[in-house]
């Protein structure tokens, strides 16, 4: 009686007038083969993502593969499988993602800070945010038991088209609207640490002389997250931050978009009357809004 086969016959059919030859290969080695070929196609895989993750940014020397915001339901299914160790942090993953998406969309250069401050807003940057955010047509009070102490149009001329909001060193600067960070840096002179967010509908808020930032250029943030500590960096008389609302190349009064609404030292909020901007809409009547000014006695 022939015993029954215990591996795979493999035959090669033979060309004219060339004998054909069979071979057997035992399964037990066939499937030894198949899971090494797997093993070095993950040690391949891992090699190259831990090879892309070591490039910094800063460098600019290479391009980042961006990283889907959605990587976050897989984390799971990755700590299960392979060594902590040799995983970055979630924290670290979204801060790589981030700082891919701004080296895409050209975020977080000082050119990119002049655009900004000038209240424009590039088309491709437009097109992201409003596809990470929405708007509310209102503003959060961005800063954590901050109170009022200087407000749009005051100063020599007028000049001053913001809102400086004072807070203990350190206090939680938070995202006043939806939106991705644009800019996360000291290049800008007098601002000192200087944040800035593009918004929905073409929105802006800057968020000056911080004490060190939370987040990075390219970072989608939400309303109410911590972006910054508050500081007294650049040209500053005191811990604050100097808030700035920019829309169509103009600086705008954010008194009225406020939410819960303007809090001076007392803790009480101030009687305001309040009103909504949504992106589609004009600028309405309690928002002013004008061309940055110098000031009057500025060196630059």
């Amino acid at each position: 009686m022939t015993e029954p086969r215990r591996g795979v016959l493999f035959t090669v059919i033979p060309g004219p007038g060339r004998a054909g030859r069979s071979w057997e290969v035992p399964r037990w080695a066939l499937i030894s083969g198949v899971l090494a070929i797997g093993q070095i196609g993950v040690f391949a895989g891992l090699l190259g993502y831990y090879l892309q993750t070591q490039v910094d940014i800063q460098g600019h020397s290479a391009q980042f593969v961006e990283i889907s915001d959605s990587v976050h339901e897989h984390w799971g299914n990755f700590q299960s499988t392979l060594s902590t160790r040799k995983l970055k942090t979630m924290n670290e993953m979204r801060r790589r993602a981030s700082l891919s998406r701004a080296l895409r969309l050209g975020l977080g250069s000082r050119r990119t800070a002049t655009t900004l401050l000038g209240g424009h807003v590039e088309d491709q940057w437009e097109r992201e945010v409003d596809k990470r955010g929405k708007s509310s047509g209102t503003l959060l009070w961005p800063v954590r038991d901050g109170w009022f102490v200087r407000g749009y149009g005051s100063g020599e001329g007028g000049y001053h088209l913001a809102v400086d909001i004072m807070g203990e060193r350190g206090t939680d600067v938070m995202a006043a609207a939806d939106g991705i960070v644009g800019y996360a840096g000291d290049k800008v002179r007098g601002y000192g640490n200087l944040l800035m967010i593009i918004h929905p509908g073409g929105f802006i808020t800057a968020y000056a002389h911080n004490q060190k930032f939370y987040v990075v250029p390219g970072q989608t943030v939400k309303a109410g997250q911590t972006v910054a500590a508050l500081g007294n960096t650049g040209i500053s008389r005191g811990p604050h931050v100097h808030f700035e609302f920019m829309h169509g190349g103009k600086n705008c009064d954010p008194l009225a978009l406020f939410r819960p609404g303007v809090r001076h030292r007392a803790g009480h909020l101030g009687e305001i009357l309040q009103t909504v901007w949504m992106p589609t809409d004009k600028a309405p009547v309690q928002v002013a809004c004008a061309h940055r000014r110098r000031h009057p006695h500025s060196r630059w």
